[in-house]
């Protein structure tokens, strides 16, 4: 996502499993059916990680200022304190489903 909240492909970046999607089965989807998904979708993922970097050829190494670039990004996530805490929206759930 950008910095105005629009999805963008990052070449060369992949999200496996549940990260990834969760909309086959929903997330709160059977135990058999996770196997399945498993199976099936480790698989394609697999082999398609597998025919992109046969494409890529050789990975460069990250320059000093990619590297810093990089940690600026996490930087701005981790030290954000405008919004909603999802810890207090995780605690406030909870206690809504045990009431």
């Amino acid at each position: 996502m950008n910095e105005k909240g629009e999805d963008v492909v990052v070449p060369g970046l992949f999200a496996v499993g549940e990260i990834a999607c969760v909309s086959v089965h929903g997330a709160n989807r059977l135990g058999g059916n996770s196997l399945l998904d498993l199976v099936v979708f480790g698989r394609a993922a697999g082999l398609h990680l597998q025919e992109s970097i046969a494409e890529q050829g050789a990975l460069r190494d990250a320059s000093e200022s990619d590297v810093e670039a990089s940690l600026d990004r996490l930087n701005r996530w981790n030290n954000n304190r405008n919004g909603e805490d999802p810890v207090a929206i995780r605690k406030g759930a909870a206690r809504m489903y045990a009431a």
